[in-house]
């Protein structure tokens, strides 16, 4: 009950204090999450450069993407570290889909790159002929693309 204006403890909706910080605790927890993820993209991505020689080179990354199980596992353990019930149609309709896509635009970042520094195509596609991982990283990009435009670029590269 109020005395005067001013609310006391007994007229405070605990309940909905409580749901505003569990809410609050989920979309923190969120938000970090689609920053580590970002962040593990950037140290698995392989890496596409020119060497001294002048040679096209590519190698994997340190330890390659997560499977959709290791991203689950990884999702739900970080979830229920922060005393989070991991969600799985989050999961599914969210982090899934934006961890292949950050994945794929390291990728595709570096071989857009490739033009802009005046690599040859045919250095490309001998590159696509030699050297299997990067043949695999190249298809995988363009069926997971969501870019028409994308795709087309990126089949350019195919030998």
């Amino acid at each position: 009950m109020a005395v005067g204006n001013q609310p006391t403890l007994m007229d405070i909706n605990w309940q909905e204090v409580m749901d505003r910080k569990k809410l609050q605790n989920e979309q923190d927890f969120q938000s970090d999450y689609l920053s580590s993820l970002k962040d593990n993209a950037n140290e698995i991505a392989p890496k596409i450069y020119v060497d001294s020689n002048g040679a096209l080179q590519f190698t994997k990354g340190a330890s390659g993407k997560m499977s959709p199980t290791e991203l689950w596992n990884n999702y739900s353990n970080s979830a229920k570290s922060r005393g989070i019930n991991p969600d799985l149609n989050y999961f599914e309709t969210q982090l899934k889909p934006y961890y292949s896509q950050i994945v794929n635009e390291q990728f595709n970042t570096q071989m857009g790159s490739l033009a802009l520094q005046g690599v040859p195509v045919e250095n490309v596609h001998d590159l696509y002929r030699t050297n299997e991982d990067f043949r695999l990283n190249l298809i995988s990009a363009i069926q997971n693309s969501t870019s028409p435009e994308e795709v087309g670029i990126l089949k350019n590269y195919i030998a």
